[in-house]
């Protein structure tokens, strides 16, 4: 049964302009599919830089398909999975190449490249071709669970040379390589695709134990990764297969996916524009298909492979992904998507608290996308923040992190790295979307950076309780950043403002009564690198040097059934106040407040020691895409960690210099979670927090 709030009508303006859906073959490896494929290919235009003379970037490495290309029967088959099957087929060999040794240049012709081949003999690359397939593609996939990950071939540096030299055979790769490869081949001038695990060095035994080629290898391809998904022709995505064994194809039930049609009389009932009752000028019935408005987030959002963290980049780079799905494939470019199942309809609608919304596509990173993201938030709100440049860039970033933040990684220090060429989207190259000069800090920017620091982590409320299994990584980012968490239900990104005050009625009455919005001065930050030459990727360490307006000790208890929410927190009786913070007998009596939202209390054990400094720090009043009236005051929960330099590196290099006092010692605090304060409820608490100024800069690792 399907529910109805997950379904809509789409009424037919033109119905004999317009493609019917008819699938009939059982696979989705057959020639029908395969000229669906061709024909979005051919309305999209996000690839014909191709068909342009000119430089062109390459990767470092590909697999070479030529030979692949000359076999019987490749390019006129009736199923991709009968041939994958044929002998012939089979023991054909594609071949590493690298790009550096073997193109001759790098600019090439509208049709052909030039290439340096191994002689008949195999001893040199002294044989010179024109070769007219010149374009590569790309795949996505599952590298799947470790033991069907076990025995896969891949290139390391024991197999390097003979898949340079002798070549691959196709049956010693994972099912999954082997479709995409005879897809591939079937392709336009496409003559070579790039597989990650064939084209960057992997570690012989373990990730944990990378040679130091392994290591230089993958930071170099890590930094140009973006360029390796933004150059391709196409990237071809696994996204229905959980790991490599399972292939791009599968079999189908076609009826499933004919069309839902209804015959809608709506005269009279003043809805979608329809005519007066009594009106003769028009046919009483529409012809109408049902859409399912979960239907795309099933299909691809929710698929295996858009799990896994790495995919996410490769979508957003790749000027067009075609999705071999479960049973159907789909499209996706910056000009529109498609799906066989319902074909030339709106995807991109969503159900949104009993509304039907449109949130546009993923890969649309323009200005006008961020808008329409925000206008949705908003909701008919007036935008307290319209004058803001680069607001809708934020509202892209936020979109992304809120995606991403819910994807899965093998290696948990790829968190940031495998965001970066995202990042670097932003803020550098020709079509770079920020405006003004923006510092990329672990998975935040430096621009408005105080209001960023209020992203939260999200909550599942089941069966009476609140679960949060977030785990924090404290190795891969600093706290102060969402990037540091794990979790499956994902991080919401804050409201990116400037904290200007906005010209309302309801603020000229009442500024007079209001303390400044923003409670809090981010002084400097700094960030040490893993690699220096990727700005974008992996972090050693991250701190922020902090000015707070408050910051007062607190308390934290767990609370157990029958109250539904698990944690609440109360300010620190006078007595055992910590030296860090003074406090005065004028403070309020201890309140308690429920409303929090730890970061990991699964693995942030230690904040409920007995001898755990804990603080509260007020940041600024939110969400402004609220009524000022509804808003909540956002404070960070932290807890102190020791005393600190700031910058020792650059206080190690001034303790030469005679005559130099000693260092700044700043106590450091470590994020471990949020609250909301009510302006109603939770009037007494605000004021208790913000009954005395807080003196001291403070570090926040």
């Amino acid at each position: 049964m399907v529910e109805i709030t997950r379904c809509a009508l789409r009424i037919h303006a033109d119905p004999k302009n317009r493609r019917l859906r008819t699938p009939r073959s059982l696979d989705t490896s057959s020639e029908e599919v395969f000229e669906v494929a061709q024909s979005w290919m051919k309305d999209c235009k996000c690839g014909d830089f191709w068909k342009e003379p000119g430089e062109r970037f390459y990767p470092k490495r590909l697999l070479d398909l030529e030979q692949l290309r000359g076999a019987n029967g490749i390019t006129d088959i009736d199923s991709l999975t009968i041939l994958s099957e044929h002998g012939d087929v089979e023991r054909k060999k594609v071949y590493l190449i690298e790009t550096d040794e073997v193109f001759v240049q790098r600019s090439i012709g509208a049709t052909e490249l030039s290439m340096k081949v191994w002689d008949s003999k195999k001893k040199n690359k002294s044989v010179r071709k024109e070769q007219k397939n010149h374009r590569y593609v790309t795949l996505s996939h599952c590298w799947g669970k470790p033991k069907s990950v076990q025995g896969q071939l891949r290139l390391d540096e024991t197999t390097k040379e003979r898949f340079k030299r002798e070549g691959i055979e196709l049956r010693e790769l994972p099912k999954t390589f082997r479709d995409a490869i005879l897809f591939a081949c079937r392709l336009d001038k496409v003559g070579f695709i790039w597989i990650d695990s064939m084209c960057i060095i992997q570690p012989t035994e373990s990730y944990s134990n990378r040679s130091k080629e392994s290591v230089k290898d993958w930071l170099e391809q890590s930094r140009t990764m973006d360029q390796i998904y933004r150059g391709s022709f196409l990237n071809i995505s696994a996204t229905a297969a959980v790991d490599g064994d399972q292939g791009l194809f599968f079999s189908r039930r076609p009826e499933y996916l004919w069309e839902d049609e209804i015959n809608v009389n709506y005269s009279g009932t003043n809805l979608f524009g329809s005519e007066k009752i009594g009106s003769t000028e028009r046919d009483q019935l529409t012809r109408c298909t049902v859409i399912d408005v979960s239907f795309w987030d099933e299909l691809v959002e929710n698929a295996a492979v858009n799990r896994r963290g790495w995919v996410l980049q490769e979508r957003l780079m790749a000027p067009r992904v075609l999705h071999f799905c479960r049973d159907q494939i789909a499209w996706e470019c910056a000009e529109f998507e498609d799906a066989e199942g319902h074909p030339e309809m709106n995807l991109t609608l969503r159900a949104k608290l009993g509304s039907i919304v449109d949130e546009g596509r993923l890969k649309d990173l323009t200005p006008e996308a961020g808008r329409t993201l925000r206008n949705n938030r908003l909701n008919g709100f007036p935008d307290p923040d319209k004058d803001m440049t680069d607001l809708y860039i934020y509202e892209l970033w936020k979109h992304i992190v809120e995606v991403y933040s819910r994807t899965q990684l093998t290696v948990s220090s790829d968190k940031l790295i495998a965001l970066s060429g995202i990042a670097r989207r932003f803020c550098e190259g020709n079509s770079k979307l920020f405006t003004l000069p923006n510092k990329y800090i672990a998975g935040l920017w430096s621009q408005n950076l105080e209001s960023q620091l209020l992203w939260q982590v999200n909550e599942l409320f089941r069966d009476g309780v609140f679960e949060n299994p977030a785990r924090r990584d404290a190795t891969r980012a600093p706290s102060f950043s969402w990037a540091s968490i794990d979790t499956p239900h994902g991080v919401t990104y804050p409201d990116v403002t400037d904290y200007k005050p906005e010209e309302t009625s309801e603020r000229r009455t009442r500024a007079h009564n209001q303390p400044k919005e923003l409670m809090l001065e981010v002084l400097k930050h700094r960030i040490k690198l893993s690699d220096e030459d990727n700005k974008f990727g992996m972090v050693v360490q991250g701190r922020l040097l902090l000015k707070p307006r408050y910051l007062r000790r607190i308390e934290l208890r767990r609370l157990h059934p029958p109250l539904r929410v698990p944690y609440s927190w109360r300010l620190k009786p006078d007595a055992s106040t910590s030296e860090v913070v003074q406090t005065t007998s004028k403070a309020a009596r201890p309140l308690e407040n429920a409303n929090l939202y730890l970061d990991a209390p699964e693995s942030d054990v230690d904040i409920f020691f007995d001898d755990a400094e804990l603080y509260c720090m007020p940041v600024a009043y939110g969400e402004r895409t609220v009524r000022e009236s509804s808003r909540y005051l956002y404070c960070l929960l932290l807890k102190l960690e020791k005393h600190v330099e700031f910058d020792p590196e650059a206080n190690a290099s001034n303790k030469r210099r005679v005559g130099l006092s000693p260092p700044t010692q700043y106590p450091m605090f470590r994020r471990i979670g949020i609250t909301k304060l009510s302006n109603h409820l939770d009037k007494d608490a605000q004021n208790a927090l913000m009954s005395e100024d807080n003196k001291l800069e403070i570090c926040l690792d």
